[in-house]
């Protein structure tokens, strides 16, 4: 019933004997960059339906793989027989794992597990609680809706395709919002076609050339489109065979949708390369297609390609064949760690950024533009860390990943289930702030009050001890506003505020006490009305809010409309519906993998042909370079076991279910697969090739791919250069305003000499130096106490023992300072003795100078051991030509631009205000060890 089609070459398909049959049925790609490859080498037009089966997949079974709502149930009913087991290790296991837990179910499900695919032998007994857990949801429709979408005919395939090009017409129209309105989208496509067909049929210029080539492919595209949705049958196409594009690993759902459209008589044609003179390194195909009884059509064809070098040796090696190797010009990069992988294709990116137009700075123009192209083995971990400097490249963001949503998280991981109340913590309640929900009315935001104020409120753990501390902590604002004696408290960041900023502060813990209250009221809520309190309550919140971005209110209105529009009756724990967010806090998105900048290898299918500059959509030349990385031995080895949901195993199952021989015996393959993948990227690649691994493995030592050992390939280290890892502190509009040298004073060159960097951030980002660390404050408190006892003595003001005056102003600080415990005070008490009894100790130091005093109240310390005494110069005086010397290196500092040159004295970052803020000593440790 089926077929098996093979072509030797990816960029040679359109020589094949079958290809103008072929290219007229649904194509669907197992990854979104073969999509795009595709339609790269070969024109979107060439093809009637060019989609990923993932995305087909989502439109056939939507009941069951695209409805938010059902997933939400589904994850309920699981966490409340979890909460029902008996065994509490095993409940709180579960609880623990509730994601693996729910995937596996869903593995189980669309795998059809019946009784006797069960290998009743040494099953642990987390294997055997998730089987009684998936037998006692076989009957629950929630569940089992799968196995009732049996009855599914050709008009549901075209339903489905008509979906899909409905999209693809709306994204290249840039109505991606809309309804499936047809006429509506008709009468959008006849007035854009319009437009380009003006465009292109304007006199080509240099200036516009570029522009109009793709101005006729979109032309082209949208044409193409409606005339395939003219007819609401979708006649245009035949839907009596459907391809299957490069599918190595099956899924449950991929195998049922063919036999879904095998028994509605549709033939499934499968796709892939295959050279037969690499028969060790196609093998892994061989197997995997093993339950396929069809033959395997085998093409050759002269393609006049030169093919690259270490992809032939890769190749000569798999097959044994050691002695008709090529000369080899590369080596294999060596990156210390993932953060320096990171960092290198980072300033890739940002390269390719500067370069484009601001109207041109789409996430797929950027990574187009990149002139070196990442694939890695295991990408994962690279683009998480990209993710945070570059989240715009990464496709439709998940709402919760949106200021507001983390807003909405920061709530929900307040809750504690131990003790079913709201519980303070510092990460959570930073990221309730992240988003200004509130009037702002010129004062800081929410969160840069918070920070300034954490340490104040850091021993507590409600919303309503918040309350009472603010209360407290504008008592004593009024007092340093007003009363000189207090004026010196002012230098800690929590009475740096000013009293209206405290005041806006309690507004907003007022509210947030509101807001939990209503949502919290009790554990276990109708899961339904709690979620439409939550989104009526975000909605209202963000109207108007000025801080609330255009596409963080849309999806707020997205997703309220929704929740009109459904109904879940279920009463579920507080910490159950957390668990849910995701499902439900979400719009529809695309599979937008392939615009992440570190594509996985299963993308190169599509890289070799989206690296050919012959095209019919291509506009000149692409990346320069490709780079394939994290090649290291232990990536190109994986266990089944590893890719199976837990607690599943390989040995959970007999044989007897073909689904799951055809589904683990791909999985099996996975590593060979890579293998593979790196034969097909190297051997078809017409660009230059750059290939690196990552060494550092936990505490072990990664190795690079053994082959590539064998084919010596020698390593390079890659180094940070000081041009990677510069700073450009200084902007040079802000650097020629403090070229005015009239304005540099000894103060200035004070902070200079101390460090370059507290330099910056005291006389150009921050005016107002603040303590804001316990580590500082309580530095900082002992020595205003010593020198306020050191002035008293010295006019005779001492009415008591030293020990007693220390004692009478911790009274005072306990009040001041409700954060500290009795065991802080002592240690500040002991302090202050210490200082007071060094200062008798050294006569050389006159504690009535007022240079020595507001060094030690800027810097803590007059001199840091193990540095130079950077200041005694300037307590006595300097002379001009000193002073001019040091002013002059000043001023290179702000002409040179570059930080790099500049060591910092750890000694001296420990005592630094801004240590934090800074934080250039954890970079230099970072960098050097």
């Amino acid at each position: 019933m089926n077929r098996i089609l093979t072509y030797p070459d990816p960029r040679c398909i359109d020589k094949m004997d079958y290809w103008d049959e072929i290219k007229k049925y649904p194509h669907l790609c197992i990854s979104q960059t073969l999509v795009q490859g595709l339609s790269h080498k070969y024109g979107r037009t060439e093809f009637n339906v060019l989609c990923t089966a993932d995305r087909f997949l989502k439109q056939f079974y939507k009941e069951w793989k695209d409805d938010s709502q059902n997933d939400i149930e589904q994850y309920i009913d699981m966490t409340n027989i979890i909460r029902s087991l008996e065994d509490d290790k095993m409940k709180k296991t579960f609880d623990f794992n509730r994601k693996d837990i729910y995937a596996s179910l869903k593995f189980l499900f669309e795998s059809e597990i019946k009784d006797e695919d069960i290998n009743l032998e040494n099953l642990s007994n987390e294997e055997k609680k998730v089987l009684d857990i998936y037998e006692k949801l076989k009957s629950n429709n929630r569940w089992n809706k799968l196995s009732r979408l049996n009855e599914k005919d050709v008009e549901n395939i075209k339903t489905s395709l008509m979906n899909i090009l409905l999209d693809d017409i709306k994204k290249e129209l840039g109505i991606d919002k809309c309804d499936n309105n047809i006429n509506e989208i008709k009468s959008k496509a006849d007035q854009k076609l319009k437009k380009l067909s003006q465009n292109v049929s304007m006199k080509k210029n240099k200036a516009f050339g570029i522009k109009r080539d793709n101005d006729k492919v979109l032309l082209d595209r949208i044409l193409h489109y409606k005339n395939l949705i003219q007819d609401t049958n979708l006649s245009a196409i035949d839907c009596s065979k459907v391809v299957l594009h490069g599918v190595h690993q099956f899924t449950p759902l991929i195998y049922r949708l063919i036999r879904d459209l095998n028994k509605l008589d549709i033939e499934v044609v499968f796709m892939f390369n295959y050279l037969p003179k690499y028969k060790q390194v196609y093998k892994t195909w061989d197997k995997v297609y093993e339950w396929c009884k069809e033959d395997r059509e085998v093409y050759e064809y002269d393609t006049g390609y030169i093919y690259n070098n270490l992809g032939k040796n890769i190749g000569e090696v798999i097959e044994g064949n050691f002695f008709n190797l090529s000369e080899l010009d590369i080596e294999i990069t060596v990156f210390d760690n993932i953060t320096s992988f990171t960092n290198y294709v980072a300033k890739k990116y940002d390269e390719a950024a500067k370069k484009l137009n601001n109207d041109g700075k789409g996430p797929s123009n950027i990574l187009a533009n990149m002139n070196e192209q990442f694939y890695a083995v295991s990408g994962e971990k690279a683009n998480n860390l990209l993710k945070v400097y570059f989240p715009e490249q990464f496709g439709e963001k998940h709402f919760l990943s949106y200021p507001i949503g983390q807003f909405i998280l920061g709530l929900y991981n307040m809750w504690d289930k131990k003790e079913n109340k709201i519980i303070v913590n510092e990460t959570s309640l930073r990221e309730c702030l992240t988003v200004n929900l509130w009037d702002e009315k010129g004062y800081l935001t929410p969160l840069e009050i918070y920070e300034k104020v954490k340490l104040y409120f850091s021993d507590l753990k409600t919303l309503d001890e918040y309350l009472d501390r603010i209360d407290v902590q504008i008592k004593y604002l009024e007092r340093i506003e007003k009363e000189e004696k207090y004026k010196p408290f002012g230098r800690f960041s929590f009475y740096g505020i000013s009293i209206e900023e405290a005041n806006y502060f309690k507004t907003i813990i007022s509210d947030l006490k509101s807001i939990t209250e209503t949502l919290f009221e009790e554990n276990d809520v109708n899961v339904g009305e709690h979620y439409s309190n939550l989104i009526e309550m975000i909605k209202k919140r963000t109207e108007g809010v000025k801080y609330s971005t255009e596409e963080e209110v849309n999806l707020v209105n997205q997703i309220y409309t929704k929740l009109k529009g459904t109904s879940i009756e279920q009463v579920s724990s507080i910490d159950s519906i957390k668990e849910t967010l995701h499902f439900y806090l979400q719009s529809s998105q695309n599979d937008d993998s392939a615009n992440w900048i570190v594509r996985d290898f299963e993308q190169i299918d599509g890289g070799v042909l989206l690296a050919d500059d012959t095209g019919k959509e291509s506009w000149g030349k692409g990346a320069a370079y490709y780079h394939y990385a994290e090649l290291s031995d232990n990536n190109f080895t994986t266990v089944c076991n590893d890719i199976l949901p837990w607690p599943l195993k390989e040995t959970t199952f007999n044989k007897n279910n073909k689904t799951i021989e055809i589904v683990i015996n791909s999985k099996r393959e996975y590593g060979n697969f890579l293998k593979y993948m790196l034969f097909y990227g190297t051997y078809f690649l017409d660009k230059r090739l750059n290939i690196s691994y990552i060494e550092e493995n936990n505490d072990e030592k990664n190795q690079p791919y053994f082959i590539l050992g064998m084919l010596g390939v020698s390593k390079s280290k890659y180094s940070v250069t000081s041009q990677d890892n510069s700073i450009n502190s200084i902007e040079e509009d802000i650097a020629q305003k403090l070229l005015d040298t009239s304005c540099i004073d000894e103060e200035i060159l004070n902070s200079f000499l101390f460090c370059p960097f507290r330099y910056l951030y005291e006389y150009i980002l921050d005016d107002n130096q603040q303590f804001n660390s316990e580590f500082h404050a309580s530095y900082y408190i002992k020595l205003v106490v010593a020198f306020k006892i050191r002035e008293l003595n010295s006019k005779g003001g001492l009415k008591k023992s030293i020990e007693e005056h220390v004692k009478d102003f911790i009274k005072v600080f306990k009040l001041m300072f409700p954060f500290w415990k009795e065991s802080d005070f002592i240690d500040i008490q002991n302090g202050i003795i210490s200082i007071l009894n060094g200062w008798v100790k050294n006569r050389a130091i006159n504690t009535n100078d007022e240079v020595y005093r507001a060094i030690r109240e800027k810097y803590i310390h007059a001199k840091i051991a193990g540095g130079s005494g950077w200041f005694e110069r300037y307590r006595y005086g300097v002379n001009d030509k000193q002073f001019n010397i040091d002013k002059q290196e000043l001023i290179n500092f702000i002409k040179i631009n570059d930080d790099s040159v500049y060591e910092i004295d750890k000694d001296r970052c420990m005592y630094c205000s801004y240590r934090e803020e800074c934080a250039r000593v954890f970079l230099e440790e970072d960098i050097h060890g």
